[in-house]
């Protein structure tokens, strides 16, 4: 039997550029040889091209495979990134092969190694980029012998033979790979939330990732496809994973690279859940409010128990089994706060396992809260009284026992008044400030108390009146009285007046009406001058008066005009002097007086008893003087005076002849009125006078 094995020359031919036209040219231009069945023979005949850049091309599949001359050795994980990693043959393409493409190129006929001549591969183990569905393992090729194989150990180092399906020297052409599917395959105890995820060799295409290309269980588990990053997510949706299942995530070759190159087959692994556990709830749960049925404080202590196979952890407590508190580790005895307001209360707690199981609600004994306060009033207000003794009475809710006390006294044991009402004698009252006090207590432990002050005033109250505000005197018989006074522990409230006119204060019928307490009020003094003595009497909320005549003051009426007089008292006065001296009597008590000159005041006034003086400065003319006077009750009065001051005199002589022949001479002139005018002759020669004439004028004249 004769084996053929096909020879070629070595060309330099890129598997992009291969052509029906060069592999026609291949087949034309080898040459065949035919040997006896050796080892040489033994060899199948397969067609490969060595493109003689490190690169051999398979026209069979469409495959360029690495030449094998990389000798090196990578765990799994690394014999990805070397592939994804590699250039040559101007191209960046290549990727780990997969287990059916590594076989592709075993030559069966041979072993050690069992591959072809062409390719520079080494007698052991390849690695496949596949791995087993649902064991956690990797395939691999074995080529000593040919065979594949699987390991579970991604950390082995083994050798790597690259591969591309072409080269695209302006873009992506390989199908993308999964490097790290999340959970591993075949793990077990995956929690049921966990979310299942597959890590990429290259960025893909977010579109092709749908709930139809990533799938768990053939789509029966819902769940949300999201992707970043080169990793693809599926998330489950709540409770749609299940202890102690098994499931198998599987990505279609519907998912594709960003440039578009799709998976080359579907990719799947397997996982299984946690085993279900327990699965029993705790049970035999029960919740106690401790303490009365009825209570005041809305704060309790509760004890709480459950029964479980395994151990009871947390509870959860709530007031109206709608809203619960956080899950809190278990306790047999808690403190809880129960829903405000008054009224029927429950808590209801259920009880949760170290597995999470929930036990059923379990309601607690029912109690009633009652934080209201019990009614109580008591009737009597503030006071003040001069008694020793006095009652308080009040309301209070039916049936209450009502307790009274006394700061300064005797409580008498409250009796009831009607079926709310209660009364209590207080007796022995100290003079002083005395706190009556009312409490009670309900059925539910809730109190009230209430309160009066009583002051027990005995002492009479004082005071002052005063009359005008002490002047002394008064010319209007309509006086105003100003009132202070004050009570002992207490306060006025009503007072009265007498005005002493002879008959004394002695007697209730001298006095006017009780009227209300004031500071101020206005009294008409009775008729006649002189002095007037008004009496009052003061009465405090205890009613304790003020004595009859204790208390007054007293003023002087002067209601008639005041006199005094200016001397000489003529209608004109007539002074040859610019000063002058005016005077004149008065009153005794005539103690203000001014007077004023020309409309200008002048002073000052001296005083006697009787006489009063001023000095005054005048002017030339006529000068008009008023005098002003007040006595002290504030009667007033004036007068006037005219004073003309006169220092100059007028006199003149009619034209006389220079010269007479005549010894007698007529002389005549003018003069002012009441004039006196004295003539006079003188001798110029002998410088003698003569005997002078004297000439009075009247009032009316003023020739002479």
């Amino acid at each position: 039997m004769l084996r053929c094995f096909i020879i070629s020359q070595k060309q330099s031919i890129h598997s992009k550029w291969i052509s029906p036209f060069i592999l026609l040219f291949f087949f034309l231009t080898i040459t065949l040889f035919c040997w006896p069945n050796t080892a040489l023979a033994a060899q199948t005949i397969y067609p490969f091209i060595d493109n003689g850049d490190g690169t051999i091309f398979d026209p069979n599949t469409g495959l360029t495979w690495e030449d094998g001359t990389n000798k090196t050795t990578f765990n799994w994980q690394d014999a990805l990134a070397y592939s994804s990693d590699l250039s040559i043959g101007n191209c960046t393409d290549w990727r780990l092969p997969t287990t059916k493409e590594l076989a592709s190129i075993v030559n069966r006929d041979v072993s050690n190694p069992a591959a072809y001549p062409i390719f520079d591969i080494e007698s052991g183990i390849y690695w496949a980029s596949t791995p087993v569905a649902g064991t956690g393992k990797l395939w691999f090729v074995d080529f000593t012998t040919g065979k594949t194989g699987k390991t579970a150990d991604a950390q082995e180092l083994h050798y790597v033979l690259s591969v591309m399906g072409g080269c695209s020297l302006t873009g992506d052409t390989l199908a993308p790979v999964v490097t790290s599917p999340s959970p591993a395959d075949g793990a077990d105890n995956v929690l049921v939330s966990a979310v299942i995820s597959a890590t990429f060799n290259e960025d893909l295409d977010p579109a092709t990732l749908t709930s139809s290309t990533f799938t768990i269980n053939d789509g029966t588990v819902t769940g949300i496809v999201s992707y970043s990053n080169k990793i693809a997510v599926f998330t489950p949706d709540p409770g749609q994973l299940v202890k102690g299942t098994m499931y198998t995530a599987t990505l279609t070759t519907g998912v594709a690279d960003v440039t578009g190159n799709a998976l080359l087959e579907p990719y799947s692994w397997s996982f299984t859940t946690e085993s279900q556990g327990d699965v029993t709830p705790p049970d035999n749960g029960s919740v106690l409010i401790n303490g009365p049925s009825l209570l005041n404080n809305a704060i309790v202590t509760l004890t709480l128990g459950a029964f479980d196979d395994i151990d009871v952890t947390a509870l959860q407590l709530s007031n109206n089994n709608v809203n619960w508190s956080p899950w809190e580790s278990f306790a047999a005895t808690k403190n809880w706060q129960l829903l405000s307001g008054d009224g029927e209360k429950t808590v209801y707690a259920r009880f949760k396992d170290a597995a999470g199981n929930i036990s059923v609600v379990y309601p607690s004994n029912t109690v009633t809260l009652d934080q209201t306060s019990p009614v109580l009033t008591i009737d009597t207000t503030d006071l003040v009284t001069s008694s020793s003794e006095l009652t308080v009475s009040g309301s209070r809710e039916a049936n209450l026992t009502v307790t009274v006390t006394s700061s300064q006294a005797t409580a008498g044991s409250p009796t009831a008044n009607g079926p709310d009402g209660w009364q209590s004698l207080i007796s022995n009252l100290l003079p002083g400030v005395n706190i009556v006090t009312a409490s009670t207590t309900d059925a539910a432990g809730n109190s009230s108390s209430v309160s009066v002050t009583v002051i027990n005033d005995t002492a009479p109250p004082t005071g002052t009146i005063t009359i005008n505000g002490g002047s002394g005197y008064a010319n209007d018989p309509n006086v105003v009285l100003d009132i202070a006074g004050n009570g002992t522990g207490s306060s006025l409230v009503s007072m009265r007046f007498c005005e002493d006119t002879g008959g004394g204060c002695y007697s209730d019928t001298n006095w006017q009406q009780w009227q209300p307490f004031t500071s101020s009020t206005s009294f008409p003094l009775s008729a006649g001058e002189g002095p007037k003595t008004i009496f009052v009497q003061f009465m405090d909320d205890a009613d304790n008066t003020s004595p009859l005549t204790g208390i007054s003051d007293q003023i002087v009426l002067d209601t008639l005009g005041l006199d005094f007089e200016i001397f000489p008292d003529p209608p004109l006065l007539i002074t040859s002097s610019n000063t002058y001296t005016l005077a004149g009597t008065k009153e005794s008590d005539l103690t203000n007086m001014s007077v004023t000159v020309n409309s200008s005041e002048m002073s000052p006034i001296s005083f006697s008893d009787f006489t009063w003086t001023a000095d005054l400065v005048l002017q030339e003319g006529m000068n008009n003087i008023t005098v002003f006077a007040e006595d002290v009750a504030g009667n007033t009065s004036s007068k006037t005076v005219v004073i003309e001051v006169d220092t100059m005199t007028s006199v003149g002589i009619d034209q006389l002849p220079t010269l007479t022949n005549n010894n007698t001479l007529l002389v005549a002139g003018t003069a002012e009125e009441d004039a006196t005018i004295t003539v006079a002759v003188k001798d110029l020669t002998t410088e003698s006078v003569a005997t002078p004439c004297t000439i009075d004028l009247s009032s009316l004249q003023t020739q002479w």
